[in-house]
């Protein structure tokens, strides 16, 4: 969905439905901050991607509600529901949501619409938040013209995940090259028992793009010129669509064209793949017997390199102000008071050592001795070196994060399921794609 382009009836719907809802906010929220806790009878509403970092919140919970006496309702919803939730809620005003579960990728859009508030003077100089203790990386992530607008309640980079049996038996180290990592696909591909290779290919700005953009990048390609020209489909884009195209059709699971990250997850997880590059957090998946079919198989990479050198993808999900739903001070405070405990150090540890999810946005944590006996290469072969060496070359703007991103993402993302699906060469399919995003710039002013 595309807030720009909300049509006359939806917006109308969503108007009838926005006076009772936004007096209804208003009332509830009127409510609060009379009492002898500093947020006694203040509510804040929060709709947040459903992950094992954020539903572990619901257990820490009733102890930061007894102690600043706000009720805080926790809303999990699936990814793509989410953001289409948070953007009605926010481009009608109604104000649902306090605090918003953000993809940084929109972050830019929803500052230049005025949908949600800088943090930075509530977060700077509260030492014990520590706000520098965030990954360096992830902090950026979430920043947008020099000013912080989301704390990460997770963080993620990609990596090879391999399976390190196969590769042993046969003597080979994990691939470092763009061309090892074909060689590998090629190596292993004995179908229909093992396929060599299986990665994103649904269409989408954090799917298949979420994965491809590491090979644009890796074969020297990029998404513009320095005036904000297409280039994705130069020749340099040409080359890394057919790799990415060939590698998938030649050494994939069959439907590989239109699998999402969760496909990939369960094809690892099955023992049907010798190789993917996807999340560090599908460990969680991986080491559960009820869920894997390769523990103690699977061995960990840096995402291979090419020309370009080694681009690795970057995301969190951040936790932000929404600006209709905090209308006072002391709601905005009693937002922010809940988003700094969501991400504290101690909620951190807890996420850490007690649950096993190992998705920390602190530094703190990824030296804390505990967790690198956890997560380290005894335990899980060059899991954590991987994601460690990963994260620190990743670029908060791997992607390019402007006001236009889910619009000619989602484009761009279609070109690629097109390629990879053999529905159009790649040159046509990326012309095609880059005339559009013109087209896009050119309505905003980015372009004249």
């Amino acid at each position: 969905m595309n807030a720009r382009k909300l049509s006359a009836v939806v917006v109308l719907a969503l108007f009838v439905i926005a006076v009772p809802l936004f007096t209804a906010n208003a009332e509830k929220r009127a409510k609060g901050g009379g009492g002898g806790l500093p947020f006694e009878g203040i509510e804040v509403d929060a709709a947040l991607q459903s992950l094992p970092s954020t539903t572990f919140l619901t257990e820490k919970l009733p102890e930061f509600e007894a102690r600043t006496g706000m009720k805080v309702r926790l809303h999990f919803l699936p990814e793509i529901e989410l953001w289409d939730k948070i953007v009605m809620d926010v481009s009608t005003g109604v104000g649902t949501y306090e605090v918003i579960g953000m993809d940084p990728m929109f972050i830019p859009e929803f500052v230049e619409a005025g949908w949600i508030l800088p943090i930075d003077e509530y977060v700077k100089n509260d030492k014990e938040y520590d706000v520098n203790d965030i990954m360096p990386k992830y902090k950026g992530i979430n920043e947008y013209k020099g000013k912080l607008y989301c704390l990460p309640v997770y963080g993620e980079t990609t990596i090879i995940w391999y399976r390190k049996d196969l590769f042993d038996a046969a003597g080979m180290k994990p691939p470092d090259t763009m061309e090892d990592y074909w060689n590998a696909a090629k190596k292993f591909n004995k179908p229909p028992q093992m396929y060599g290779v299986a990665m994103r290919g649904m269409r989408g700005s954090s799917m298949n793009i979420f994965i491809y953009t590491t090979f644009m990048k890796g074969i020297g390609g990029n998404y513009f010129d320095k005036n904000w020209n297409p280039i994705f489909n130069n020749e340099n884009g040409i080359k890394a669509a057919e790799y990415y195209r060939d590698i998938l059709k030649n050494f994939g699971p069959p439907g590989v064209a239109t699998y999402t990250w969760d496909d990939t997850a369960i094809v690892l997880a099955d023992g049907k793949v010798a190789m993917i590059i996807d999340s560090i957090d599908f460990l969680d998946r991986v080491v559960d017997p009820e869920k894997s079919k390769v523990i103690g198989k699977l061995g960990c990479a840096q995402v291979p390199k090419g020309p370009g050198g080694r681009h690795p993808a970057i995301f969190t999900l951040g936790l932000a102000v929404s600006k209709p739903a905090n209308k006072s001070k002391k709601q905005k405070e009693a937002s922010i008071e809940f988003m700094k405990w969501a991400t504290n150090k101690e909620i951190e540890q807890g996420k850490a050592f007690e649950a096993h999810i190992p998705t920390p946005t602190r530094r703190s944590i990824f030296e804390d001795p505990r967790f690198i006996k956890k997560y380290g290469e005894e335990a899980y072969p060059g899991w954590l070196r991987s994601y460690v060496a990963d994260l620190e070359i990743a670029d908060p703007d791997f992607r390019p994060r402007i006001v236009e991103w889910r619009e000619f993402g989602d484009r761009l993302g279609i070109a690629v399921e097109e390629i990879i699906s053999g529905i159009k060469p790649a040159k046509q399919a990326l012309d095609e794609a880059a005339a559009d995003t013109r087209k896009i710039f050119i309505e905003t002013g980015r372009l004249k």
